[in-house]
């Protein structure tokens, strides 16, 4: 799913099980270092005993910052995420929307 952040930054977020490996994005304008999601994990895969409640995935990340190639794929609508050996597409993130989905949660 893609939310839209602080300023209109668009970020596109998978939720995977804790212990597999987030996807990978595809496009050929790519080089391997922007292949890698950055990861956000809700307790430790681990030990998460420290945790008030017990998530079993994990959060990848992915942030459209302003001037990257991310965002001006993710504009186009040209984005794609590569996991276990299988393409998804990400959903087009316009500049400019005019319609929204507001939702709230805990923070956790």
């Amino acid at each position: 799913y893609v939310i839209l952040g602080l300023e209109g930054t668009p970020h596109v977020r998978v939720i995977v099980d804790k212990m597999d490996a987030c996807p990978s994005p595809l496009h050929p304008e790519l080089l391997d270092e922007d292949r890698v999601l950055d990861t956000r994990t809700l307790g430790n895969p681990i030990d998460d005993s420290a945790m008030p409640y017990k998530f079993p995935i994990k959060v990848c990340e992915l942030i459209g910052h302003s001037g990257t190639v991310y965002r001006r794929l993710l504009e186009l609508g040209e984005l794609s995420l590569s996991w276990k050996d299988k393409s998804y597409p990400v959903p087009r993130v316009k500049s400019n929307p005019t319609r929204y989905l507001l939702t709230g949660d805990t923070g956790l």
